[in-house]
């Protein structure tokens, strides 16, 4: 094995030997995997709780307190239960003892109707809001998930969380066949399949031209049309700095809806420069700035926000945290501090009352139904019909979800409150729906407007709804610097706690900022939408890409050509004769690119910690691609005595989670593992969307519960023309879906054409 890293020197590329394709898909159609509630027909006969250990654990005393007349066995490894009983083994607290069990019952013969379902709690990440999984739990499922493979109908994983409607559920679940399951709140779910609700950009785009040397920004030359973007100079942002200002070189910057308001020219009076929230590193700061530094890693309030460089206020600024990803953390200072302002400032809303959120999946929306849930209220919300389900993944369950399209709610809601109404009303809807959204507030409510298409004068509202309160706001210019950097600390201490969890993120470059604007103007997605915002000095980040070089040299190729990193890693085999290495080489002849090939087993974990450790600290890694994830894993029976042991069995697997180990602390814009399906699909489950990588699921899951990029692309058998991968590399750069397969890796049999189910509303 050796290793190799070229002096500093640009390599390029022929003449048209590099193209750009569209940032958003412009290859396969690609199925988004999400735990989704399945049917339940209950128990079958005969069913008993089996603890591992002679002292019951606590969550298998939990169990037989839901359900007391379910019978208790103990044993450390029984020979395979008699059928036709299921035994429900909570592993929690003796992992190692569930993993004995699990290979007693490998060894058993089969008997009819016997299988074990093994109890985890906090194992897998199935709704946005749950907390961080457990890795050692984690271990033992995926244990559980290989036996699940080779014995088919023999073993079942279900995962808990800590609401007690959860246990009483399992005896529900224990009916059914799938190898793995979660129970939320009582609900039973299942990954499943279904198009991935990926922002293509529209038909006819035309992308933005860039002006020439930083600064500039995104501005307007005119109002009334998405055509009059554009990126200007903006020399202004380069003065020198007064006060407690600071300047910033911005990476990423959320568009938000008083953005395209102003653009299309219906935003009431000035709001000022485009862009009200980004991230970025601090490049220096005013006389009077105490808190921040240069090199500072932060998010917050900016004005003028969709540029390399902007300027504001560092009280109005908070760290970013460890190894979010810089347009993850721009999705939130706007939206959480919109919907904290709204809901405690103005609205005061207290534990027991019930707030009723409008358009409840968008930035605001989704900021709000977490905080008033945090803060014990009762929270009732609205969305489009096929947006619903985000709302769902939200805890929230049907009695309080109702429609934005219609004023249904008004009646739905009375009904569900017996007909009490609510106390506070979070409103970005207009007209009929603000009537009906007021009758639905008694004496004490509070109304707070935060919509800018149908404002009503307050005097009105106190005449026509007495005792009701009208208070509309612009965050601003209502909360004041000193309330916002308030507002930003305990915020930030929330999500450092994991008590929030950040919005769904689509990002598109800032060169495409009219398609952004397209999406949100048609309210075409749920979450935030952000832009990429290039370096002020052109980017010298780093890009490792592990894998066979037929793989990772027209992601080479790609990146280099038009995603602005500046030093590419190349971990894979030796190339032969070396011809398609020089041929590489050749093609990135002109460009700004160092290329650092490294020979070596790209599942190599010592090849992969030099490859990491090498990379300078001046350009740090801001993407890692490992594309090699194909090897099969061993039996389960072949596994190690302990879950949280090594298991080289799965070379990949263990690649990965060096690589996450490596780089948890980096913010990565993108971690993109590309595995292929299994060919040999005896045993799995036809509702594991993943076909036999439940080890790399649980990582990219397990990161996005961390508030980490990541994104696993499941390719069919069959595998993929390596020019595909500079597609799903676009795609994972746009979207923070955790787990992708690629049409025709899905095993269900369901249709796997493209399609965008975000119709608006």
């Amino acid at each position: 094995m050796t290793t190799t890293t070229p002096r500093a020197r640009p390599f390029g590329t022929t003449a048209g030997a590099v193209g750009t394709a569209d940032p958003v898909l412009s290859g396969p159609p690609l199925l988004q995997v999400r735990w989704e509630p399945v049917p339940v027909t209950g128990p079958p006969p005969g069913w008993s709780v089996l603890t591992p250990t002679a002292a019951p654990s606590a969550l298998t005393e939990e169990l037989r307190a839901a359900h007391p007349g379910i019978p208790l066995s103990a044993s450390g490894a029984p020979a395979g239960p008699a059928a036709p009983a299921v035994l429900a083994v909570p592993a929690d607290e003796a992992p190692e003892q569930a993993l004995a069990l699990v290979r007693a019952a490998l060894a058993a013969p089969d008997r009819p109707g016997a299988r074990l379902a093994l109890l985890t709690r906090g194992a897998v990440s199935a709704r946005d809001t749950d907390p961080a999984t457990d890795p050692e739990q984690e271990a033992l499922r995926r244990l559980v998930l290989a036996a699940a493979a080779e014995r088919p109908g023999r073993f079942t994983l279900i995962d808990l969380d800590a609401d007690p409607a959860s246990l009483t559920a399992v005896a529900a679940a224990l009916g059914s066949t799938r190898s793995q399951l979660a129970i939320r709140t009582g609900t039973v779910l299942a990954p499943e399949s279904a198009p991935a609700a990926l922002l293509p950009l529209p038909a006819g785009h035309v992308r933005l031209a860039l002006p020439g040397p930083p600064p500039w920004r995104l501005t307007l030359i005119g109002k009334g049309t998405l055509e009059n973007l554009a990126l200007d100079l903006c020399d202004e942002v380069a003065e020198p700095l007064v006060g407690s200002q600071v300047r910033l070189a911005v990476q990423a910057a959320g568009v938000n809806f008083r953005d395209v308001l102003d653009t299309l020219g219906l935003y009431p009076g000035d709001p000022g420069p485009l862009g009200a929230e980004g991230t970025g590193t601090v490049l220096d700061t005013g006389p009077d700035a105490t808190v921040l530094k240069p090199g500072d890693h932060v998010t917050g309030l900016l004005t003028g926000a969709f540029g390399p460089v902007a300027v504001t206020d560092e009280h109005l600024l908070v760290p970013v945290p460890p190894g979010w990803p810089a347009a993850r953390a721009a999705a939130v200072p706007a939206a959480f501090a919109t919907a904290s302002y709204g809901l405690f400032d103005l609205g005061r809303l207290t534990a027991g009352e019930r707030v009723l959120v409008h358009c409840a999946t968008g930035g605001v929306g989704s900021a709000a139904v977490q905080l008033a849930r945090h803060a014990g209220a009762e929270v009732f919300a609205t969305a489009s019909p096929p947006k619903q389900p985000e709302l769902r993944r939200l805890g929230l369950d049907d009695d309080h979800i109702a429609s934005s399209r219609t004023t249904d709610f008004e009646r739905e809601f009375r009904d569900a409150t017996s007909g009490q109404g609510v106390d506070v009303v979070l409103n970005a809807l207009a007209h009929e729906a603000t009537d009906a959204s007021l009758r639905l507030l008694g004496p004490g409510g509070r109304f707070v407007e935060m919509g800018k298409t149908d404002p009503r004068d307050p005097a009105d509202i106190a005449r026509d709804h007495p005792g009701v309160a009208y208070l509309a706001f612009d965050l601003r210019e209502a909360a004041g610097p000193q309330r916002l950097a308030g507002i930003l600390r305990d915020l930030q201490r929330l999500f450092a706690t994991r008590v929030l969890h950040p919005p769904t993120v689509h990002v598109f470059d800032v060169q495409d900022a009219a398609a952004a604007f397209h999406h949100m103007s048609r309210a075409r997605h749920t979450g935030k939408l952000v832009l990429r915002i290039p370096p002020p000095d052109g980017g010298q980040g780093s890009v490792l890409l592990a894998g066979p070089l037929a793989r990772t040299a027209p992601l080479a190729r790609h990146i280099a050509a038009g995603q602005g990193a500046r030093h590419l890693w190349l971990v894979g085999p030796p190339d032969g004769d070396g011809r398609a290495l020089a041929r590489l080489r050749s093609q990135l002849e002109g460009l700004p690119v160092e290329l650092h090939p490294v020979d070596a087993d790209p599942a190599d974990p010592e090849a992969l910690r030099r490859a990491v450790e090498a990379v300078p600290a001046e350009a740090p890694l801001t993407a890692v691609v490992h594309t090699a994830a194909d090897a099969h894993p061993a039996p389960a029976a072949d596994k190690p005595a302990k879950p949280d042991e090594p298991d080289g069995s799965d070379g990949s697997d263990a690649a990965a989670e060096l690589l996450h180990r490596l780089t948890g602390e980096l913010p990565l814009d993108t971690f993109l593992l590309i595995a292929t399906a299994r060919s040999d699909s005896r045993g799995h489950d036809p509702g594991d969307p993943t076909r036999g990588h439940p080890g790399l699921e649980s990582l990219v899951r397990h990161r996005h519960s961390l508030g980490l990029a990541a994104t696993l692309v499941v390719l069919p058998p069959e595998g993929a023309r390596p020019t595909v991968l500079t597609s799903l590399y676009d795609t994972a750069r746009h979207t923070d879906a955790p787990v992708l397969t690629v049409a025709g890796a899905a095993p269900d049999g369901r249709p796997t054409a493209r399609s965008d189910p975000h119709d608006g509303g």
